[in-house]
């Protein structure tokens, strides 16, 4: 890099010969380097880290550098690769290889020079050792011997005017004595006829096929884009960064703005030497729905683009949320008094680009806001999907009614143009939906049914000192499962307390029409001195230690004690 430090390595499969080029190959704006091994294997690189992106293997053994060109029209170049093998390869990005069947006769150690030799705008593959032989896309196009004598040049032939006739002409060396040959053409010619007048083409050695043609000038590569900006929202801020970087020997400079629906944050002018970057961002207007575009206009010296447009569109969309409400036992009996009641599922689907949700759910009944009920927080991409359960808060009241169940969420994302929320330093929008819902206060929910059993009696009488059992069979009408624990308190007539006589049972758990009989048991060694009332209170909860009650309405069963003999 520019202060001498190494910006990145990369490890081989194996070891080169050849030295590498730089290009993007596969078509997404962005520089690789490919390095050719000596077994034949192409490695594209990534220009920014230098990871591997793709290897493909010919099975050449290669010594000469390779070069570039689009050879078939397709949009992306082609690496062609010269084999000690005979072979002459063309390898494109997505893995094919491409393989001339008229081969040299000779091993090539030169690289072979890229031109448009017929004047068709489509260059050409040249390689020569004791044969000249100029490669088409579609097979070989002209051969002829170079004379007696030449054997594996291994120089790379060039390609230029040498005349100053407008025709290009092929000028090769052989390694083994002093001669230079010259092949003069005398084919028509065209603007579009393009030479290879240095080693590896231009004086920057890139290899690839239409770049400078001498290459004593600057030449500017933008990184990135997909200029598309896709769905966005209205009032959002959406914005993409890019370098422009100079790869030419001379200075670039020149000046990046926008038009349209985009700015950029920096419009002064530029230079860059060779090697060099300047990074921009290019801020999308979103204050108008619909299609919208907007430009990036590069002006520079670099005689190859000296005007530079690129194309940037957005659909901008209102912000869209669908909040889709699936409610269990609509306009059913609902018992707010039962924390186990059938909870209501929401989904919440994405439609906008928010990301960050916070949602909180209220029942209202005849008009009065009851507490919250539970609350919940997620991330939530565009396009994405969540289920959401609400559990009834403990503290409803027991109300009967028509209710209405309000949902709502808060967007949250600092991002957004939408309400302030100061207090929370973000910026919030809310979405409501609202869904009706019956809400009645039951006991039907849990049947009791208490009868009288004792060993020493068969009335509601006892004696102090008597052991009083009850059989209660507690049976589930509700039409999903019930948790609770069935809890009996005997208490006076005045409702205080026996609490030494009280009888907690287990969790239960009652699937839907099922029941369940509990058989609880008192010592009634009470000091009384006249016949006393006493009731047993049947109670179920959702927790130990009380909770919310399942039953709306207690079940009593009354009964006497009198006084021991």
């Amino acid at each position: 890099n520019e202060t001498g430090g190494v910006e990145w390595q990369a490890t081989l499969p194996s070891g080169a010969w050849s030295s590498p080029i730089m290009g993007d190959f596969d078509a997404d704006g962005l520089v690789e380097v490919v390095v050719v091994t000596s077994d034949g294997r192409v490695c594209y690189l990534s220009g920014d880290d230098g990871t591997s992106k793709k290897v493909v293997a010919t099975g050449l053994n290669v010594k000469a550098s390779p070069v570039a060109a689009d050879l078939n029209g397709d949009g992306y170049l082609e690496i062609i690769v010269a084999g000690l093998g005979t072979a002459v390869d063309a390898i494109d990005w997505r893995g094919n290889v491409h393989t001339w069947t008229n081969n040299p006769g000779w091993q090539l150690t030169a690289t072979p020079a890229i031109a448009d030799i017929d004047a068709d705008g489509v260059p050409e593959v040249i390689v020569c050792d004791d044969q000249l032989r100029v490669f088409k896309w579609s097979g070989l196009y002209y051969h002829r011997s170079v004379g007696s004598g030449w054997k594996n040049t291994g120089q790379a032939p060039l390609v230029f005017d040498s005349d100053g006739d407008g025709l290009n002409d092929i000028v090769f060396f052989m390694t083994a004595t002093t001669q230079t040959g010259l092949f003069k053409s005398t084919t028509t010619t065209s603007s579009s006829q393009r030479g290879w007048p240095t080693f590896k083409n231009d004086f920057r050695r890139s290899g690839v096929y239409g770049s400078d043609t001498y290459g004593l000038d600057p030449d500017l590569i933008i990184s990135n884009h997909n200029w598309s900006y896709g769905n966005i929202t209205k009032g959002s801020i959406q914005y993409k960064d890019f370098k422009i970087t100079n790869v030419g020997p001379v200075p670039l400079t020149g000046t990046c703005v926008g038009q349209g629906k985009i700015s950029i944050n920096d419009t002064s002018p530029f230079t860059l030497t060779q090697g060099s970057s300047k990074g921009f961002r290019a801020t999308f207007d979103t204050s108008e729905q619909g299609i919208q575009t907007g430009f990036i206009v590069i002006t520079t010296n670099d005689p190859d683009e000296p005007k530079l447009n690129i194309t940037a569109t957005a659909n901008i969309t209102q912000p869209e949320h669908d909040i889709a409400v699936e409610a269990i036992h609509v306009a059913d009996e609902l018992n707010p008094n039962y924390v186990n009641v059938p909870p209501l599922k929401v989904e919440y689907r994405n439609l906008g680009s928010f990301v960050e949700y916070n949602i909180s759910a209220n029942l209202t009944v005849n008009n009065v806001l009851c507490p919250n009920l539970s609350r919940a927080t997620f991330d939530l991409l565009p396009g994405e999907s969540v289920n959401v359960t609400f559990l009834w808060n403990r503290s409803i009241p027991s109300i009967s009614g028509q209710g209405t169940f309000t949902l709502r969420a808060a967007v949250q994302n600092a991002n957004f143009s939408l309400e302030a929320d100061t207090a929370n330093n973000v910026k919030t929008k809310t979405v409501e939906v609202s869904y009706p819902i019956l809400v009645e206060s039951v006991s039907s929910w849990l049947r009791v049914n208490m009868t009288n059993l004792t060993y020493y009696s068969a009335s509601n009488n006892f004696t102090e000192g008597d052991v009083m059992n009850l059989r209660i069979v507690l049976s589930n009408q509700w039409s999903t499962p019930i948790t609770l624990i069935p809890v009996v308190n005997v208490e006076d007539a005045t409702g205080a307390p026996v609490q030494a006589y009280s009888y907690i049972g287990y969790q239960l758990v009652l699937p839907p029409g099922d029941e369940v009989t509990i058989w609880p048991g008192w010592y009634l060694g009470l000091e009384i001195d006249s016949p006393t009332m006493y009731n047993a209170t049947v109670y179920a909860f959702d927790s130990l230690g009380g909770g919310v009650k399942v039953l709306a309405d207690p079940f009593v069963h009354t009964f006497w004690v009198e006084p021991a003999p």
